[in-house]
């Protein structure tokens, strides 16, 4: 397994590892292992970096949800259903 905390300290970090990791972050998200908020510790074991590294990486996936997200999947659901 790479050392992701050590590639980025050396700057050789790729956006391909940032996809892996977000990648890694969905599946976990989507098999509701944990509330996302607890999910540092799941990055450092598993993808071998450090606590710092792993807060960042979250923060930055985090951030790549759009808030308004959910609400726009229930106006869909509910246009689809004819409920507006």
């Amino acid at each position: 397994m790479r050392n992701y905390a050590e590639l980025a300290k050396e700057g050789t970090i790729e956006a391909l590892t940032k996809i892996e990791m977000f990648e890694y972050l969905d599946d976990l998200r989507n098999e509701g292992i944990t509330n996302m908020y607890g999910a540092v510790p799941y990055l450092e074991s598993d993808m071998d970096c450090d606590k710092q590294f792993a807060r960042d990486i979250l923060t930055e996936w985090m951030n790549t949800y759009d808030r308004y997200s959910v609400w726009d999947y229930w106006e869909d659901y509910f246009i689809s259903m004819n409920m507006n």
